[in-house]
């Protein structure tokens, strides 16, 4: 899950409702200590599934004060910002009065009120506050253990991480199948949805109001829902055609064709955990070639030279394909990666029969397949 800022409500100025916000539009007013004459604010929206970042409305302060008026999608997600301040705020919008209050000097813990949206997201952040707490301080407690060389203690760090993680989730989990009608449910879900839970989200997503499914965050849930189902264990994986290094067009099916199995791996140059996954890879891949073992390695790379140099240097003498389009790659889209290194095991016919196996698992599930070969 997201570590999202914690936020408080509280009501600011009551005011008079205006006009504007009768109409169908939003009136935001705000009152900030600190915030000096003439500097701009901002409200801007992010769009999700890109991150691209559009200014909805500013203002410009008189008095430690601003209003901005502008028109959105009820429970879109924006950020609020000070020129010249490092840091913003998250902020749900809907078409009513809303009011912003705080420090400047604080603006990631500045109080919104007025979004019945933003007021279900602080309430999730109060739940999770206890959890993050104790999160990052056994996040700091072991990285002072590695520094220390202390393993023992490191394994007893990680092994409680887990449990409050496990704990964390649960809760995530119990507050999203409490707020279905809640603009902020898909916001949180979209971001986690796994094989491990896609059926839970999945029955939580049916749930849904028409106006939850059709947001932004609705939408890319559904996507991803439907990208999970496509890729899992048992299903056709998608075929393309990609670049190689040498700039020339390899087929996932022509090099399905030449063995009896073939890891299609997502990995980037910059990607640490591929790259200390890779040793593990190259071993496997030299023990089973021989047997039909192929790999199609797709880069998430977005510098071609780099991505060259990290092909060489980890002396992976497979096929490499890549866009060089980084995240926003129509291969990791087709299959639904989020996160590198991702690994998807599929059989001669392009059947995916195995998923994510790394380390020990990728050498099980190859002894199962070819080792009796």
């Amino acid at each position: 899950m997201k570590k999202f800022q914690v936020l408080t409500v509280a009501s600011l100025f009551m005011g008079s409702v205006g006009a504007f916000a009768q109409s169908g539009g939003f009136t935001i007013n705000g009152k900030l200590t600190g915030l000096e004459d003439g500097k701009k604010v901002y409200l801007v929206k992010v769009t999700l599934e890109n991150r691209k970042m559009d200014t909805t409305a500013s203002a410009v302060a008189t008095a430690g004060a601003f209003t901005m008026k502008g028109k959105v999608v009820n429970g879109e997600f924006c950020l609020f910002s000070v020129q010249g301040v490092k840091g913003n705020s998250q902020v749900f919008m809907e078409n009513t009065n809303i009011t912003i209050e705080g420090d400047v000097a604080k603006i990631k813990e500045v109080k919104v009120s007025g979004s019945k949206t933003q007021d279900d997201f602080n309430a999730y952040n109060q739940q999770m506050a206890p959890y993050f707490a104790q999160l990052n301080t056994l996040n700091s407690d072991y990285v002072e253990a590695r520094k220390a060389g202390d393993k023992a203690k490191m394994e007893e760090i990680n092994t409680k991480f887990e449990a409050i993680d496990t704990e964390k989730n649960k809760a995530s989990d119990a507050f999203a199948a409490s707020h279905t009608q809640s603009f902020v449910t898909p916001f949180l879900l979209f971001q986690t949805i796994g094989d491990d839970n896609l059926l839970a989200y999945s029955k939580i997503y049916d749930k849904f109001s028409a106006a939850v499914k059709e947001s932004a965050a609705g939408q890319l849930m559904k996507k991803r829902i439907d990208v999970l189902s496509k890729t899992a264990v048992g299903q056709q994986g998608a075929m393309f055609t990609a670049k190689t290094p040498e700039g020339t067009d390899l087929a996932l099916k022509d090099v399905l064709s030449k063995g009896k199995y073939t890891l299609l791996d997502f990995w980037a140059s910059w990607c640490g955990p591929c790259r200390a996954e890779n040793p593990n890879v190259v071993k496997m891949y030299e023990k089973y070639h021989a047997k039909g073992f192929n790999i199609l390695s797709v880069s998430l790379d977005r510098d071609g030279e780099k991505w060259k140099q990290a092909i060489a240097a980890d002396h992976l003498t497979w096929n490499h394909v890549s866009d060089l389009k980084y995240w926003q790659s129509e291969y990791a889209a087709m299959y639904g990666v989020q996160a590198v290194p991702a690994t998807f095991l599929l059989d001669a016919n392009g059947k995916i029969v195995g998923k994510n196996l790394r380390g020990e698992e990728l050498a099980k599930k190859l002894e199962e397949l070819l080792g009796s070969l």
